[in-house]
This record gives C-alpha cells, structure tokens and sequence, in this order.
C-alpha cells in the first residue's frame, strides 16, 4: 500500500513503522506486535505513532497521529503523549533541526526528550515536566 512520500513527517514508535521516503511500504514487519510496556521507556509496545500532520503521511488504520499547529506545537504535543526521562532535557534549534537530529542519538540512548526552540531562545517554551533536579543541556552552537 501507498503510505506517503516525502520527508516532513516520521512514523513508527513501537514495533511497526511506516515509511516517509518512499512510495511504497517497505516495512517487512509483522502487523502484530507483542503487547504491554517497555519499562526502559515507559512506551507502550504494540502502539504505533505517526510523527507530524496528515499533508505527507495519510492517516494508517492502528496508527495514532501525533501532531500540532507547525513543529513546535509538534514537538510539545509528542513530549506530552510519550514518556520520558526528566533527569535530563535537551534543546536544540527547531529552524535548522540539524543539531536535533544528530542529538537524538543521545537523547534516544538517556530516554530524554528533545525541546525545540526558536532561534535556540528558549524564552516562552514549554518545557513539560521538568523538575530543579533536571540537567539541561544545548544541541548547537554560535550562527
């Protein structure tokens, strides 16, 4: 089946993921996935999530979208529907997405999420459930 093609959306989280960059569904997974949760991330297993809006990525029957207005509104919609670990959050620059990108790596491996800002000011984001115990930490540098 033809799921969409493009790169501005992601899909997966869970044990089956769509496809963004191709015409066709390439994903030789099962449809059935194992239930229950994974207790590193707190996510469910068996749930399978489409990453941004419906104009690159058509709705998939037993996916659930998570999205918002542009990708800041993204961003926070999908740091409120996962969990993540709040010993540590990351920032990075949501007009460029480089230094996020190549920070998820990290952020994967602690289970932490990623804020994206604007013009990397945080002035106005909001950051979710963070505590005074939880380390901050920048992806980037200087323009």
């Amino acid at each position: 089946p033809q799921y969409g093609s493009g790169t501005g959306n992601a899909t997966g989280t869970g044990g089956n993921t769509g496809n963004t960059g191709n015409d066709t569904d390439s994903d030789t997974s099962s449809d059935t996935t194992a239930s229950g949760t994974d207790t590193g991330t707190g996510i469910s297993i068996g749930t399978n999530y489409i990453l941004g809006g419906p104009t690159l990525v058509q709705d998939i029957p037993g996916y659930t979208r998570i999205y918002g207005a542009d990708r800041y509104a993204t961003n926070l919609a999908l740091r409120q529907t996962l969990s993540f670990n709040n010993e540590a959050i990351y920032t990075a620059d949501g007009n460029t997405l480089v230094d996020a990108l190549t920070g998820s790596v990290l952020a994967a491996k602690t289970h932490s999420a990623i804020v994206l800002t604007p013009n990397n000011d945080p002035t106005g984001t909001d950051f979710g459930n963070i505590t005074p115990e939880t380390k901050a930490y920048g992806f980037g540098g200087a323009k």
